[in-house]
């Protein structure tokens, strides 16, 4: 194959006000592919994305990185979660980020990398040799998809494909050479796997969890991995229907497997749900004996604000965490993280405390991040704070943006209750 000649250009996205922002920026980057012969990088990201910081920092920020880049390839990185860019999310079916996918002229994906490797963090050069990898896979992929072409039914023609595919980070082509070989070929293995697939997929996108439930309960043995993946999307789902029991029940489930992960958000749960407030403390007096360098993050000062605040202790309860937050202020100024922010405010939005610090905590934060959790909490802050129309400004452009049928109707009725009151 006649070797591809790429082009780095770190194109930052501004957003035209126009009703066609393809025209903007994602068509220009067409044009400039088919007229150059160069390929496109799709850099799916988003600001509260750690992942995709890490590529900032460690990959395209990196000096002799930035250089090759410049030569070599074009780059689009572009927000997941702005408005103007559901059209390149949708049509790409974008879910997991960091996610760079490898397009040409045409729009044709020709691979990806979903998430970001540890080894990048050492080795930014790893990021290309994985792009030509992929980009070297295509000779290959084009000489079996026209054997595929001439006999779609082939089951080692579909099987090397897949590897291919597979290889290449082909996402979409791979779901559904894997759904041919369940039709055509279904062995015990291959409809395991296909049909855990459709579980977990029938609770991400049509937000049934009954499949799921029912594939564990068929399958009594799953591995650790599958039972991570799992019962971590119906306790997110659960999480998102309000269901307090639901939640307890899968959060016990998923501290045996990943203790280190979730503790810290199970004692969260409890004291934020005002629940088994007892075993809420017995777990945070572990945690925080048992691993003494939790109290230099902000997990471990908000467990902690908790902990105070339910053992009577209010005051020093925002003494403490207040002086932490502006002893570590070079952690979210720096803008290497922005959770200190939310975590604080989310602290002070739940008992009443400290609301006017908090409220200017998660101003810098959602101005950073842009974020629904952010502007959720910061309408609560500003409702008790007695501003209640910009309040329901907010609320207002959450749910303008919100694409979430459950959310929607959530913030619905605070607007109703809000309005009731001005």
């Amino acid at each position: 194959m006649r070797k591809i000649l790429l082009i780095l250009i770190v194109v930052q996205i501004l957003v035209a006000c126009d009703s066609s922002p393809k025209v903007n920026f994602y068509d220009t980057a067409l044009k400039q592919a088919a007229e150059n012969d160069k390929i496109i990088l799709l850099n799916f990201s988003a600001i509260w994305c750690g992942g995709c910081r890490a590529y900032d920092i460690y990959v395209f920020n990196d000096s002799l990185q930035k250089e090759l880049f410049n030569e070599k390839y074009l780059l689009l990185k572009i927000d997941r979660d702005r408005p103007e860019n559901k059209f390149l999310v949708d049509k790409y079916k974008i879910q997991g980020i960091p996610h760079i996918v490898i397009i040409d002229d045409k729009e044709r994906i020709l691979g990806s990398i979903l998430g970001f490797k540890k080894s990048y963090m050492n080795n930014p050069e790893n990021v290309v040799t994985d792009i030509e990898y992929i980009l070297a896979l295509q000779e290959d992929i084009s000489q079996l998809e026209n054997a595929y072409q001439l006999d779609n039914k082939n089951i080692d023609t579909i099987n090397d494909l897949l590897k291919l595919y597979k290889k290449a980070g082909h996402y979409l082509e791979t779901d559904k050479l894997e759904k041919q070989l369940v039709e055509i070929d279904p062995t015990p293995q291959r409809q395991f796997e296909y049909n855990f697939k459709l579980a977990v997929n029938s609770i991400k996108k049509e937000k049934d969890p009954k499949p799921l439930v029912a594939f564990i309960n068929e399958n009594k043995n799953l591995n650790d991995e599958k039972t991570w993946i799992s019962n971590s999307q119906l306790l997110y789902y659960y999480e998102s229907i309000g269901d307090t029991l639901k939640q307890d029940f899968y959060f016990k489930k998923l501290i045996i497997i990943d203790p280190d992960y979730f503790t810290k958000k199970y004692i969260r749960f409890l004291f934020e749900h005002n629940f088994k407030i007892d075993t809420a403390i017995i777990l945070t007096n572990e945690i925080l004996e048992k691993n003494k360098n939790l109290l230099k993050d902000h997990w471990g000062q908000f467990i902690k604000a908790h902990l105070l605040v339910y053992q009577g202790q209010k005051e020093k309860a925002v003494t403490d965490y207040y002086d932490w937050m502006i002893k570590h202020k070079n952690i979210w100024e720096s803008g290497d993280t922005y959770w200190p922010l939310y975590f604080y405010a989310s602290f002070a939005n739940f008992h009443n405390l400290d609301l006017d610090r908090a409220l200017e905590f998660i101003k810098i934060a959602e101005s950073k991040r842009h974020m629904t959790d952010e502007k959720l909490i910061m309408s609560e802050i500003l409702y008790k704070l007695g501003q209640i129309q910009s309040s329901i400004d907010l609320l207002t452009e959450v749910q303008n943006q919100t694409n979430d049928k459950l959310e929607y109707n959530k913030i619905s009725k605070l607007i109703d209750k809000y309005k009731t009151e001005i």
